[in-house]
C-alpha cells in the first residue's frame, strides 16, 4: 500500500506520453465524466470528428466503475491513480489465485510481481481500458477456482462480478483470450455436470448484466470495417520481438525513433522478468518428465500462446488464412501468455 501511494504521488500531474492517450482516450474519459455529472448517459460524442457513438464504443467504457475516479479527483490526476490502482489490484488478485492453488506466500508474491510488473502491464498504463481488462484476469480464475471448490451461493456468484468488470473495462480481444483459456481450463478440471452448469450460468449472467454496454457496440461494429493503414496493422509478433523476453529494452526504447521492434502496436514487448522467464523455461522443460501434473495445463498453454503470437511469421500458422488471423489478432494473446507464464514460474519456484 505504501508503494502504491508513493507512485501515485510521484506521477501526480503527469500523463504517459502516448499519442492515443492525448488524441482519444483522455478526452474520451473526460467527456464521459462531464456527461455523468450532468445526469446524462453519454450516447453521442459531438467533439470527435463529426460526432461518433459514445456508448457504442469499447474505448469509452462508460459503465466501468473504476473509471469514475475522475469524479473524485478531477481530470489531471486521475489516470496515474487509476493505472497504479489497477496494478495493485492485479498483483493482489494474482496472489490470491496462486494461494488458491496451494502455492506458498513467497512464490505467490513473486508471480504477482511478474504479472503486474510486466512490460505489457506497465505499457498499458497509457491505455486504461487495456489495463482494466488485464487486471481482472487473475481475479476471474481465482473466483472460478473458488466456486468449483466451495458449494455456497456467494462463491458460486462471485465470478460474475469479475467477469462483468472485465467486460465493462472495454477491450474485447483481451476478453476473448481470457474467456477462451478459461473455458479450456475449467474443462481440464473435469468438473461435474452441476459445476459446469454453474460455470455456464456465470458466463451468461455476466453477459446479461453488461449487455447495456456491449450490445450497442455490437450493433455499431456491423457498420465498421478496417481499410487503408489498418489492413497492414501488425497483429503478429516478428521473430526479433521475442528478444524482449530477455530484456524490455533489448530492441531500444519502445516508442522512440531508434526502436528496432514494431512500434505500431503496444503489445510487442514480452518481458515479465528475466528470472521469471528462466524459471518458466525450467517449468516448461519439467512438463516432459511429468513431475508437476497439476501445472501441466499452464505449461502447455503458455508455450502454445508464445508460438501463436507469431501468427503467419511461424510456418505452422501459414495454413490459416490471414484474414482469419487478423480477426483473432494473435499478438494480443500476450495478455494470457504473461498470466500463464507467471503462473508456471510461481509453480516451479514452489517446487524448488
Amino acid at each position: 500500500m505504501g508503494s502504491l501511494i508513493f507512485w501515485m504521488e510521484t506521477f501526480r500531474h503527469q500523463l504517459p506520453a502516448v499519442t492515443d492517450l492525448f488524441l482519444d482516450i483522455y478526452p474520451n474519459k473526460v467527456f464521459n465524466i462531464d456527461q455523468f455529472r450532468q445526469g446524462i448517459i453519454p450516447l453521442w460524442n459531438n467533439w470527435v470528428g463529426c460526432g461518433i457513438p459514445q456508448l457504442a464504443s469499447w474505448q469509452s467504457s462508460c459503465f466501468y466503475p473504476f473509471f469514475w475516479v475522475w469524479n473524485l479527483l478531477g481530470s489531471p490526476d486521475s489516470i496515474p491513480v487509476i493505472c497504479i490502482l489497477h496494478s495493485g489490484l492485479a498483483c493482489f488478485g494474482f496472489f490470491l489465485w496462486m494461494r488458491s492453488r496451494k502455492i506458498s506466500a513467497v512464490p505467490s508474491f513473486l508471480g504477482a510481481i511478474s504479472f503486474g510488473g510486466s512490460a505489457l502491464f506497465i505499457r498499458c498504463w497509457a491505455y486504461p481500458h487495456h489495463v482494466a481488462a488485464l487486471t481482472w484476469i487473475p481475479w476471474i480464475f481465482w473466483s472460478i477456482d473458488r466456486g468449483l471448490k466451495k458449494n455456497n451461493s456467494f462463491d458460486r456468484w462471485l465470478p460474475v462480478l469479475f467477469l462483468s468488470l472485465q467486460i465493462l473495462g472495454g477491450y474485447p480481444i483481451f476478453i476473448f483470450y481470457t474467456w477462451l483459456n478459461l473455458i479450456f481450463w475449467v474443462l481440464f478440471q473435469k468438473p461435474s455436470r452441476k459445476d459446469f452448469c454453474w460455470f455456464t450460468a456465470q458466463l451468461l449472467t455476466a453477459i446479461g448484466i453488461t449487455s447495456l454496454q456491449w450490445m450497442p457496440f455490437g450493433e455499431f461494429l456491423t457498420y465498421c470495417g478496417r481499410g487503408g493503414w489498418w489492413k497492414e496493422f501488425p497483429y503478429f509478433d516478428k521473430p526479433k520481438d521475442y528478444l524482449t523476453l530477455l530484456n524490455p529494452g533489448f530492441l531500444g526504447t519502445p516508442g522512440s525513433t531508434n526502436y528496432q521492434g514494431t512500434t505500431a502496436n503496444f503489445v510487442f514487448n514480452l518481458y515479465f522478468g528475466a528470472v521469471a522467464f528462466l524459471v518458466w523455461l525450467c517449468g516448461c522443460f519439467c512438463v516432459f518428465f511429468k513431475k508437476h501434473p497439476r501445472n501441466v495445463f499452464w505449461e502447455i498453454t503458455s508455450v502454445i500462446l508464445l508460438f501463436w503470437m507469431a501468427g503467419p511469421h511461424l510456418f505452422i500458422f501459414k495454413i490459416i488464412p490471414e484474414k482469419i488471423l487478423v480477426l483473432l489478432e494473435p499478438s494480443k494473446a500476450v495478455s494470457l501468455f504473461v498470466f500463464a507464464a507467471s503462473t508456471v514460474a510461481a509453480f516451479q519456484f514452489q517446487s524448488w
